[in-house]
């Protein structure tokens, strides 16, 4: 596997079939503690990650997960700006999406079929482009629907689809 501190040189990474343990994309910035533009898209496929960390950092291109397993999923104030797909995942522990501008339109945030064990944080999100959540089941709960209520959460006029979601989707966090 590449070390991380030289993911920056690459347009595309993906990684398949692998076992990841910590990916902290927030060591990228580690050197003057910068909000970091990190330009490289990376796709996860069939893999098991220990813990996915992406602190105040703006991803230009998207992030995918498909198929993988992820025991914590930790992005605060994280932009997703070349957006998001999450897609068959399961997340073990905690997940956090909080504080952050998760999508620039025309790239989408999206998240299907997922199971989230423990509490998905959705605090003080804003997206800017097309938002969709289906089809996922939040065992802990999660606070999506309080913070995707109009008029907070997205932008007026962006489509915002959350269907067929389980468990408490207006808890407050824990």
């Amino acid at each position: 596997m590449i070390e991380i501190k030289e993911w920056t040189k690459y347009k595309k990474l993906e990684f398949k079939d692998q076992k990841l343990g910590n990916i902290d994309l927030s060591l990228l910035d580690s050197i003057d503690n910068n909000f970091f533009d990190f330009d490289t898209e990376l796709v996860f496929e069939n893999c098991e990650i220990k813990l996915f960390n992406a602190v105040c950092i703006c991803l230009e291109k998207s992030i995918t997960f498909i198929n993988c397993r992820i025991d914590e999923l930790y992005c605060h104030a994280t932009y997703f700006c070349g957006g998001f797909n999450m897609k068959n995942t399961i997340i073990s522990k905690h997940s956090t999406f909080d504080c952050g501008g998760h999508n620039i339109a025309p790239n989408e945030f999206k998240i299907d079929n997922c199971v989230f064990n423990g509490y998905c944080d959705f605090f003080d999100v804003y997206f800017d482009g097309k938002v969709k959540i289906t089809d996922n089941f939040f065992n802990r709960g999660t606070n999506l629907e309080m913070y995707l209520a109009s008029p907070y959460g997205i932008k007026e006029g962006m489509p915002l689809i959350l269907e067929n979601n389980k468990g408490n989707l207006n808890q407050v966090a824990e």
